[in-house]
């Protein structure tokens, strides 16, 4: 008995062929706004969830180094796409990421995303996926066309001309686009770029070090930080500690930054405050520090590295991280704020995670 045809829609054979892309792996070609905006348009529409949530995070990075290895960069761009889909179903969260750009391997990430919320508890007065329409702060210019069309050939010129024979520096630069959109109608879309010197002067053990990082060409201030790097150098016999009890130490501005940044992935994240590997959940509200220690949180400051919104396209704004010594809230997306029945604050990220980026 012959078998009746097989009828194919046109959406199954468009998505075959996706998938047929995709298991190449992801492709490196980047959508234009508009593509990109029909493109998750169209996958929110066709989404069989409650609610669906899709951020598209892509990052493109290049180094080069003078005197400095450049961990085999070479000046090689490296490029990275994470698509992270969030949907509500029966009042379920459930997020799947992948690194597919297609319809097809966005149908199948809504689909994942909806299994593993079947595995999840719901939880009473969960609030719907994020729908903040607050208008974006206002922010100096964060994307210089400059920066994205910089050779490795012209960073190289660059430390070579500026840096003298003492003295060795990394210059890493590229860009990172952001779209968020959901089946709210919530939708945003950002372009920033981002410079960073690193400079090193003097013989290794007794080198001085500074650097500094920007969002456009002109506002990194090459002599500051090299003049920086000159003046920490120290001298070549290492002396011995004082004696007694204690003695002052006196960190560098970029030494404070680094330790303050492993308190807050140790610390201050959604998941450890979820997890309990963190003080805060004994001590939120608590004066645990010095009552000179004051921690802020502020995407929109000019002189750091300014961006409008988070993963879950919440506007930013400067929150309060500690207080005269006293914690006053980890980073907390939707989902763990509604958990703990805290406010939420804008730093959602990947992993289905929250933590502070501007510190």
């Amino acid at each position: 008995m012959p078998r009746p045809p097989l009828t194919l829609s046109a959406d199954k054979i468009v998505a075959s062929v996706h998938d047929r892309i995709d298991s190449r792996g992801p492709s490196r070609e980047r959508p234009d706004r508009e593509a990109l905006r029909a493109l998750l348009s169209d996958a929110l529409e066709r989404s069989p969830a409650d609610e669906t949530s899709i951020s598209w995070l892509e990052v493109t990075r290049r180094q080069v180094g003078h005197r400095w290895p450049d961990n085999g960069a070479g000046g090689e761009p490296r490029y990275k796409r994470d698509v992270q889909v969030r949907v509500l179903e029966a009042g379920r969260l459930g997020t799947f990421r992948t690194e597919a750009s297609s319809w097809g391997g966005l149908e199948r990430a809504i689909r994942q995303a909806m299994a593993h919320a079947r595995t999840r508890e719901k939880i009473p007065g969960f609030p719907h996926l994020p729908r903040d329409r607050s208008p974006l702060p206002e922010l100096p210019e964060i994307r210089d066309e400059t920066i994205q069309g910089m050779s490795a050939d012209r960073a190289r010129r660059e430390l070579e001309t500026r840096l003298d024979t003492r003295e060795r520096g990394h210059l890493t630069w590229g860009d990172v686009r952001l779209a968020v959109a959901s089946s709210h109608g919530l939708s945003r879309f950002a372009v920033a770029t981002e410079i960073r010197l690193e400079v090193a002067s003097g013989p290794p053990g007794t080198a001085g070090y500074a650097a500094r990082a920007t969002r456009t060409l002109d506002r990194l201030p090459w002599e500051t930080v090299i003049d920086r790097a000159r003046a920490r150098q120290g001298t070549e016999e290492v002396g011995s500690p004082p004696t007694g009890e204690s003695f002052p130490v006196v960190l560098a501005p970029e030494a404070t930054a680094q330790l303050l940044d492993v308190v807050n992935r140790r610390s201050l994240t959604a998941w450890d405050y979820e997890l309990g590997d963190t003080f805060l959940r004994e001590f939120l509200g608590v004066q645990v520090f010095d009552r000179s220690l004051e921690l802020v949180d502020d995407a929109t400051d000019p002189d750091g590295l300014p961006f409008p919104f988070d993963l879950e396209g919440t506007a930013k704004r400067p929150v309060a991280v500690i207080e005269h010594g006293v914690p006053r809230t980890p980073a907390l997306d939707q989902y763990h704020a509604a958990r703990w029945g805290l406010p939420a604050t804008p730093h959602a990220c990947a992993d289905d995670d929250a933590r502070f980026e501007h510190l």
